[in-house]
C-alpha cells in the first residue's frame, strides 16, 4: 500500500523558522530605525582640507542575541528538510520505520556541492527514484555564475559551524553610497565648488572612501566635496546615502540570506505536498525555476521572502 508523506513535522519548523525571523527583523528594524540598509550621515566643513565632508552619523548596535536567534532559525531550516528526507524514507520503505541504526544515521536530506559526489551519497539511497530525481534538482552542484551562492549552500555552511564550531560573528558593513553629480550651484552655501581638484579616486570635485571589508565607525568619512569657501560657514545642501546591512560570515546579508533559505525550502516542501493554510501565499513569491540562486553581490539582490506578510495560523482562526 502506498505510503503518504506526512509534513506536519516538516512545516512545523519552517513555521518557528518563520516566527524566529520575524522577531529578529522586527529587532534589527528596531535597532536601525527607520531604515537598517542606510546608514546615518552628517556633514561638517574641513576648513584644513577645504571640503565638506559627509561622515558616519551613528551605526546600528549589534545585540548578542541576534546570534542566537540566527542559530536557532538555522537549525529549524535544516530540521524542516531532515523531516522530509524521513517521510521521504519512509515512502521508500512503504511506511515500514527502520530500525537499522546505520540506516536511521544515513537518513537526511542531502546537501552535496560536488555532482561527482551525489552517485555515492548515502542520504538519498532511501527515497523513491521519482523523489530522489527532485531532491537532485535541488543540490547547489548545478552550475551557476561566479560568487553565487546557493540557499541550501548557505545553510549547509552556517548551521555546520553554528553547531559545531562557534556562534556566527556578525557585524554591520556598508554595501555602496549614492552621490548624485554634477551637484547644482545652489546647493553650495558660502562656498562654490572646486571642480579643478581630484581625490585619491582620480574623481574631480569630489572624493569616497572605500570601506571594503572594514567596519564603520561613528565619525569615518564616507564623501568629501571640495569647495572654494566665499563665506563663514561653507556648507553643501545636498543628498549622499549610504546603504549597509548585518553581515554574517562568506554569507552577506544576514536577513536576505534567511530570506532566500526559508522560501527556497518553502517551495521545496510544497513540491512534495500542500501547504499548510496562510504559508500556500508565500509560494507566489518564490521563482518556480530550479535552482534558484543567491547571489553574494550588493548589486544582484537575491529575492524578499516578506515573512511578516504571511498570514499567521492563529489569525485564521
Amino acid at each position: 500500500m502506498p505510503y503518504n508523506v506526512d509534513l506536519t513535522g516538516a512545516w512545523a519548523k519552517l513555521r518557528r523558522c518563520e516566527a524566529l525571523v520575524n522577531a529578529l527583523r522586527k529587532e534589527v528594524w528596531e535597532a536601525g530605525s527607520p531604515d537598517p540598509y542606510v546608514i546615518p550621515l552628517r556633514r561638517r566643513y574641513d576648513a584644513a582640507g577645504r571640503a565638506v565632508v559627509f561622515e558616519i552619523d551613528r551605526v546600528i548596535t549589534i545585540s548578542d542575541d541576534w546570534t542566537l536567534m540566527l542559530g536557532d532559525a538555522l537549525h529549524n531550516l535544516r530540521s524542516a528538510i531532515n523531516h522530509l528526507a524521513w517521510q521521504l524514507a519512509l515512502r521508500h520503505s512503504r511506511g515500514v520505520v527502520p530500525v537499522d541504526r546505520s540506516v536511521i544515521r544515513a537518513i537526511q536530506y542531502p546537501i552535496v556541492l560536488d555532482e561527482k559526489r551525489w552517485k555515492d551519497n548515502a542520504n538519498w539511497k532511501h527515497m523513491t527514484t521519482e523523489d530522489a530525481a527532485i531532491v537532485r534538482q535541488s543540490q547547489p552542484f548545478h552550475p551557476r555564475p561566479p560568487g553565487v551562492f546557493h540557499p541550501l549552500e548557505h545553510l549547509m555552511v552556517l548551521n555546520d559551524v553554528d553547531k559545531h564550531q562557534t556562534i556566527h560573528l556578525l557585524n554591520a558593513v556598508t554595501e555602496y553610497y549614492d552621490i548624485e553629480v554634477p551637484i547644482p550651484p545652489d546647493r553650495f552655501v558660502d562656498c562654490e565648488e572646486d571642480a579643478a581638484r581630484a581625490g585619491s579616486q582620480g574623481l574631480h570635485g569630489y572624493d569616497f572612501v572605500y570601506f571594503g571589508a572594514r567596519e564603520p565607525h561613528p565619525g569615518d568619512p564616507v564623501v568629501r566635496i571640495f569647495v572654494r569657501p566665499n563665506g563663514l560657514t561653507p556648507d553643501v545642501d545636498w543628498d549622499v546615502r549610504l546603504a549597509g546591512h548585518i553581515h554574517v560570515g562568506i554569507v552577506g546579508d544576514m536577513l536576505k540570506a534567511l530570506d532566500a533559505m526559508y522560501g527556497f525550502i518553502a517551495d521545496l516542501l510544497a513540491r512534495f505536498g500542500p501547504a499548510p493554510q496562510g504559508m500556500a501565499m508565500l509560494l507566489d513569491l518564490i521563482p518556480r525555476d530550479w535552482p534558484h540562486h543567491v547571489s553574494n553581490s550588493t548589486n544582484d539582490r537575491p529575492p524578499d521572502f516578506i515573512l511578516h506578510q504571511i498570514p499567521r495560523h492563529d489569525a485564521e482562526q
